[in-house]
């Protein structure tokens, strides 16, 4: 599965890296990236990717549907 950061949207909090460091990280520009290929979490971080996006308080953060996904 694949997730999105909408960089428009993030405030920097960092709740997201707190919970799911393996996947995020907020950068000197105050805003969460992330630190896997294309967005591509890994199975066993799923569930933390899950808390993440129901933490963040911007609504940033969101799995990428297929459709969604650049071509």
């Amino acid at each position: 599965m694949r997730v999105r950061v909408d960089l428009d949207r993030c405030q920097g909090h960092g709740l997201c890296e707190d919970v799911a460091p393996e996947v995020f990280e907020v950068r000197l520009d105050s805003r969460s990236h992330l630190v896997v290929p294309g967005g591509e979490v890994p199975s066993d971080s799923e569930r933390a990717v899950d808390d993440a996006i129901a933490m963040c308080p911007e609504g940033a953060l969101a799995w990428e549907r297929d459709e969604d996904a650049p071509q």
